[in-house]
This record gives structure tokens, sequence and C-alpha cells, in this order.
């Protein structure tokens, strides 16, 4: 049975949503996706942002939690392990789906690339809190 340190998958978690909040700010690629995707703050209903954000943490947590058991079968552990992995985790799963989904939706390639962007970081992010934490 693997073991998985929660506290770990919390803590890579709460990166993985700090990176998010900055990745989408206005100083970095807020005011450009809000652009790209015509959901401009009149447009976003402020009352829910709760419930999403809650909801993103929710998955965030999953995330973590999988791309943990990952990294113990690729005996993923230390900084540059877990972040390597982390980079695999976005090439093979996040990135293909997240391109599909852009080009079947005709979608700007830029959004792509700041929406894939923010995953990557992420990922990368959530898989070295947890490599360090192993």
């Amino acid at each position: 049975m693997i073991q998985v340190n929660l506290v770990a998958v919390v803590v890579a978690s709460a990166a993985a949503m700090g990176i998010g909040f900055a990745w989408y700010s206005n100083a970095v690629f807020g005011k450009k996706w809000q652009k790209l995707t015509g959901l401009s703050g009149e447009k976003m209903d402020k009352s829910g942002m709760g419930k999403i954000f809650g909801i993103t943490f929710l998955v965030t947590l999953i995330s973590a939690y999988v791309l943990s058991i990952f990294m113990h079968y690729a005996g993923a552990y230390g900084l540059f392990l877990g972040a390597k992995t982390g980079f695999w985790a976005w090439l093979g799963f996040v990135m293909p789906v997240q391109l599909s989904t852009h080009l079947f939706t005709k979608k700007p390639f830029e959004l792509f690339l700041v929406d894939s962007g923010h995953y990557l970081a992420a990922l990368l992010v959530m898989g070295a809190v947890l490599g360090y934490w192993y």
C-alpha cells in the first residue's frame, strides 16, 4: 500500500492555487485572459466565486494526491525529480486534452498558451513540493 503524505498534498495544492491566483491576476495574465475569453469583471458573477474556488481547491487536492502516487511509482523523490514528474504529467495528460479542447472550440491559440502554461507551472510546483516532502 502506498503511503501518501497528506500534509504534502495540502501544501502542494495550496501552492498550486497560489500559482493560479498570481497567473490570472491583472499583473500577469488576467487582463489577457479576460480579453481572450470575453469574460470581464462585469460579466463574471462574483457571488459564486467562493464555490468555484472551493471546488477548484478540491480538484487540485485530487491532482496533487494522484501526482504523489505517480511520483511514488516513478521513484521521483526530491525537488527536481518531483518537478520533472509534474512536467511529464502535464505533457502527457493535461496539454493534449487542453489543446484538443481549444482546437475543437476554435478558441484562440494564445488562450491555450495562457491556460496550459498555468497548468504547467502548477504541476511543476506541485511536483517539486511533493518531491521535497518525500
